[in-house]
């Protein structure tokens, strides 16, 4: 006869509020029952996704070329660039995040937030998203 210890039932932590559940009981991996039902429908990453293809979108209707954009086009657009910046276009800080040099380089800024947006919605509050 062997002597077999019950199996334990898997006890994980919920990210937001800290409260140890069972998954399979309730909630998921990440989070307890309750914070997935008061967790909001449309996090912070789906907004700026969408803002960041919004404004690819509206510069290439605009005018701008999606493969080799000028200087002068990504400025107007309120590109970064440090004399602007620091003397009166503080604007360009949060601007600077939508404005996508090439088609290509849509695709990182694209990536970041779907791959961390998630946790990071429902787990840290949106504040910390969006910083």
């Amino acid at each position: 006869m062997t002597n077999q210890s019950p199996v334990q039932p898997f006890i994980a932590t919920c990210l937001r509020c800290g409260r140890q559940y069972s998954p399979t009981a309730e909630g998921d991996r990440l989070f307890c029952g309750e914070c997935l039902a008061t967790r909001p429908r449309i996090g912070v990453t789906t907004i700026l996704i969408a803002l960041n293809v919004l404004v690819f979108v509206a510069m290439v209707i605009g005018g701008v070329s999606p493969m080799e954009p000028t200087s002068r086009d990504l400025l107007t657009w309120g590109a970064s660039d440090g004399p602007y910046e620091f003397m009166t276009e503080w604007r360009r800080l949060f601007t600077a995040r939508f404005v996508t040099c090439e088609g290509i380089h849509v695709l990182p800024n694209l990536y970041s937030p779907v791959d961390t947006g998630p946790l990071e919605d429902g787990g840290s509050g949106w504040w910390k998203s969006v910083s």
